[in-house]
């Protein structure tokens, strides 16, 4: 071989040798089941190693080394496990250590414990990825209101300030199926993260049947970046749970979207157990979290004896920004005692472009002790309290663009219901561009043509410039009022959801 190609031959293996076998020799593939399986190896399903080599210590490494889990790694789950898989070691920035579900593996117990006996526990471990691929599940099989279990489950267990958790295409079954009545027993969590969080997402998930399903527990610093969206959760008292019982703590740029959130009324009957579909909170002495952006939601389902209410955000929360939620709220029966938004120590809320439809006239916004809230492009039928400042503090900057369609009242600063023309005379510069009638909708609660919404709303492109379904803002002369714009030709003209949402900072 002439010299200098065999030169450049050299320079070749050199560079894959480092570079590309390196990386390569960084990233290997586990299988693991129940027991022991074939040769032991944990190459394959077939010849898998047992869960207990998983929650060996002395199997983790990091650093990577040879034979062991540690950064960049991939561990496969195969069949049924019914023990607690512990994560033993981190992943790093670019090379996370994935759990992965393969076809038909599941988690499963009669009932699952909490900590320690979660279905996957993990302390001060950062940089995982949950994966359920095709169809992985985690579930309890006999867990609830007069079944073989009545205990408190929780499937994911991550604590010790987790960062860079991603859990995904997951389905988490009967964390507590409840029946209505008066039992009190508030059971059952899909995933919990607690400490100081940073960079934790939670989407693309199935979920249903527990009392606070997916719980995001910050305290003791300032946590950042939880994003929770494209999830299915029912039959739950609260599904999305951001909050603080602690002190000296904060969490910035939380955002909620896209996610279809249910409930019926298993978890009506006893007044101790609130049910908020979304409650985020900061409860306590120097406490508050900024940058909060829940939309793009389908809140639907019934109301129930004991709810509190569709989104809670109870303060301090500073500058939050509520659009694009779509809530179908029935009684059926009870109240939705604080409507479908209650508001308490908000601070210059943007309530806009939201959908509230309710034959039970149901209160659509409820504001306590809220401060300069713009109320702007949101459409009205409920037949009830539109907007409600409960507390002589509340106070709504501007609402106006908005679309009632007949009865709807307001509250100001008081227990006594204005009708629209009087709640206007008691706020000269409310309601000027707004309109009354029926607002036209079709099925999927978007607007029709010839419906009020259309056209009459005002440009809110500086904070999001699209609409619920990802169609962009305007599709006529300018924003329509809703959730939903109006299109022509939906077929043609409507493109696929927006993962992001598409926002505006």
């Amino acid at each position: 071989m002439h010299k200098h190609k065999l030169k450049i031959f050299f320079v070749i293996i050199i560079f894959y040798g480092f570079f590309g076998w390196a990386k390569n020799s960084h990233a290997a593939d586990f299988y693991i089941t129940q027991n022991t399986s074939g040769f032991d190896t944990g190459a394959d399903c077939v010849n898998a190693h047992a869960i207990s080599w998983f929650n060996t210590s002395g199997n983790w490494s990091n650093p990577k080394a040879e034979s062991k889990i540690g950064p960049g790694d991939t561990v496969h789950l195969c069949g049924t496990i019914s023990s607690t898989l512990v994560v033993e070691a981190s992943g790093s920035d670019g090379n996370v250590i994935t759990i992965f579900f393969d076809p038909g593996a599941k988690l499963s117990q009669a009932a699952w414990g909490t900590a320690e006996l979660s279905s996957i526990y993990a302390d001060g471990k950062n940089y995982i990825v949950i994966d359920g691929g095709e169809n992985g599940t985690i579930e309890n099989t006999d867990n609830g209101t007069g079944l073989g279990n009545s205990v408190n489950s929780t499937f994911l267990n991550v604590s010790g300030n987790p960062s860079h958790w991603e859990v995904k295409n997951m389905t988490f079954s009967n964390m507590y199926v409840r029946e209505e009545g008066t039992e009190e027993n508030a059971y059952g969590t899909a995933a919990e993260f607690s400490g100081v969080l940073n960079d934790i997402s939670f989407h693309d998930n199935v979920v249903h049947d527990g009392n606070k399903v997916v719980y995001f527990s910050w305290y003791g610093g300032v946590s950042a970046n939880v994003s929770v969206y494209n999830n299915a959760i029912s039959d739950s008292a609260v599904a999305i749970t951001v909050g603080s019982g602690y002190v000296d703590s904060s969490i910035e740029n939380v955002q909620i979207y896209n996610n279809d959130l249910s409930r019926g009324l298993k978890w009506s009957g006893a007044p101790t157990i609130h049910t908020d579909l979304t409650h985020v909170f900061a409860a306590h002495t120097n406490t508050q979290v900024t940058g909060l952006k829940i939309y793009n939601n389908y809140y639907h389902g019934a109301c129930g004896t004991n709810t509190t209410t569709a989104l809670f955000g109870e303060g301090p929360i500073i500058g939050p920004k509520y659009y694009n939620n779509l809530f179908v709220m029935d009684v059926n029966p009870g109240i939705c005692s604080n409507g479908m938004i209650y508001l308490k120590q908000d601070d210059g809320a943007l309530i806009v472009n939201n959908t509230f439809i309710s034959a039970d006239g149901v209160t659509a916004i409820e504001l306590g002790g809220v401060t300069d809230a713009v109320v702007e492009n949101n459409l009205f039928n409920n037949g009830g309290l539109a907007i409600g400042p409960f507390s002589s503090a509340s106070s709504v900057t501007e609402s106006d663009y908005n679309l009632f369609s007949s009865g709807e009242t307001f509250l100001n600063g008081s227990w006594s219901q204005l009708d629209l023309p009087t709640w206007k005379v008691a706020h000269e510069t409310f309601e000027l561009n707004s309109r009354t009638g029926s607002p036209l909708l079709d099925g999927n609660f978007k607007p029709q043509g010839g419906s009020p919404a259309i056209d009459h709303g005002v440009s809110l492109a500086g904070y999001f410039i699209v609409d619920k379904a990802g169609v962009s803002r305007p599709q006529g002369a300018n924003w329509d009022i809703g959730a939903y714009e109006y299109v022509s030709n939906e077929s043609d003209a409507t493109p696929p959801a927006s993962p992001s949402g598409l926002f505006v900072d």
